[in-house]
């Protein structure tokens, strides 16, 4: 997995790359509590390179819902199974999902 980092005026993209499991997820998770530490109130993530995701993926994802709540995770670029994932799971109801990211960020 690889995490990129862009700033953007409403909130912080996060482009997350290849897997995101078990193996992967702890990684994201500690930057993400460094970013809540440091007063992040909005995020984007650009799934749009993301070619897996288990439960531990979804986790990580739910850890950012409750630390910033409903409106201010936007996930963005997901296609074909990781879609289905997301509405199996019943995550559609907690986070928008968007194209892309201009369009994450007009959710914001």
């Amino acid at each position: 997995m690889e995490i990129v980092e862009k700033r953007q005026e409403k909130g912080l993209v996060i482009e997350v790359s290849g897997r995101l499991d078990a193996q992967s997820s702890p990684q994201l998770e500690a930057r993400l509590k460094e970013l809540f530490g440091a007063g992040e109130k909005a995020l984007v993530f650009d799934f749009a390179k993301l070619s897996y995701m288990s439960s531990a993926g979804l986790r990580v994802l739910l850890i950012a819902f409750k630390q910033l709540g409903k409106g201010r995770v936007v996930l963005s670029g997901l296609q074909g199974p990781l879609v289905d994932i997301i509405e199996i799971s019943g995550f559609r109801s907690f986070f928008p999902l968007a194209a892309d990211v201009p369009a994450a960020l007009a959710l914001l």
